[in-house]
């Protein structure tokens, strides 16, 4: 009589389909599209699950940041302010998107605001986990240093454009909204202090 019960079968199959999901969902991040099939599933562990209701606020700028997320379904509104006052739209994010990446990797204060605008389910994936992770095989830093190099080049690119296009600029007041809010989106999802603390945290832990 006290023989462990085994779960049924239907509970194994939709166990099945939630481990894929979040397999895929850690495939659709740059940062770990360089790391093998052992080291993604084993990866998945980390991740922990938490749902939130719309219209509620997840961070907001200069926060304590500790963690990344990766949505599995909603939508999050992703903001700053501008030096007039007004809500700056940087992304709007829905499935498989993912965002906090900067402050898991460097440990410092959030860089934008988050809000919820559809309720939605979402997977953290915390900083102390994260470094555990990295820590348990030095080829997962080489892996993913690999990623973060293949970035920093799109990043170079991007600079260089801009620097051409500020070089053809007569009047900087000239600069379209267009302009203003791609050097945003460029600051908060390619900065070089992103690239360079990933860069400077994977050395720490080679």
């Amino acid at each position: 009589s006290n023989m462990p019960t085994l779960p049924a079968s239907s509970s194994l199959v939709s166990e099945m389909p939630r481990a894929a999901g979040q397999y895929a969902l850690l495939r659709g991040v740059p940062l770990f599209a360089a790391l093998d099939d052992a080291a993604v599933e084993e990866l998945c562990g980390y991740l922990h699950p938490v749902e939130l209701q719309a219209g509620s606020s997840l961070f907001r700028v200069g926060d304590a940041g500790d963690a990344m997320y990766i949505i599995e379904s909603g939508h999050i509104r992703i903001t700053v302010t501008d030096a007039d006052g007004r809500e700056v739209i940087l992304a709007s994010l829905g499935h498989g998107d993912f965002f906090g990446e900067m402050a898991m990797l460097d440990g410092h204060g959030r860089s934008a605001d988050a809000t919820v605008t559809e309720d939605s389910r979402l997977r953290i994936l915390t900083r102390e986990d994260f470094l555990n992770f990295v820590s348990s095989d030095s080829r997962i830093v080489l892996e993913m240093l690999s990623a973060i190099t293949r970035r920093l080049r799109r990043t170079d690119d991007l600079l260089r454009h801009r620097v051409s296009r500020n070089a053809n600029e007569e009047d900087a007041r000239q600069v379209t909204l267009a302009d203003r809010c791609a050097d945003k989106i460029a600051h908060f999802g390619g900065s070089w202090k992103f690239i360079m603390m990933s860069v400077g945290l994977l050395i720490v832990w080679m």
